[in-house]
């Protein structure tokens, strides 16, 4: 690349050099926000990691039962109060950590950006609570219970 600039004459000019700042757009600049960003990427990398822990640990548990559906229906349920538990430390924290901010403008800024963040993972925590209630439900309809039996009658009756 650089000989190439070289003949067209242009291996002098400041924007040609490998200076990456001319390339970057700062809209807001602070310690806080560059902490947040280090603490969102961390918990991105584990986004990955702990799932896939925790449904390799779910699968064992399954496999090493004696008694397979309850041990299901525990994990649904299990699944379900702590995605439960998980939102409502979310609602209760980010205004929480919004407040320990003093700085008005910095106070907005963190909390669209703290909105916008955990849209997502609000989503997604539902998603998993809804899963883990279906889950916990078939489980239940499974099982033996004179009760249960009624039920699963009366729901293939009516499909």
């Amino acid at each position: 690349m650089d000989e190439i600039l070289n003949l067209l004459g242009l291996g002098r000019l400041s924007i040609f050099t490998d200076n990456e700042e001319w390339a970057r757009f700062i809209l807001f600049e602070s310690s806080f926000l560059a902490d947040l960003q280090l603490i969102l990427a961390m918990i991105e990398s584990l986004a990955w990691f702990l799932p896939l822990l925790a449904l390799v640990c779910f699968l064992v548990a399954w496999w090493i039962s004696r008694w397979r559906r309850k041990t299901v229906l525990y994990i649904g349920a299990s699944v379900s109060i702590t995605m439960l538990i998980t939102l409502i430390l979310l609602k209760l924290v980010q205004p929480l950590l919004v407040a320990s901010i003093t700085e008005p403008l910095l106070h907005d800024i963190a909390s669209e950006i703290l909105r916008v963040i955990t849209r997502g993972l609000v989503i997604q925590t539902i998603m998993l609570m809804i899963l883990g209630i279906v889950i916990a439900a078939g489980a239940w309809l499974m099982g033996p219970n004179p009760r249960v039996v009624e039920t699963r009658n009366r729901i293939s009756l009516n499909w």
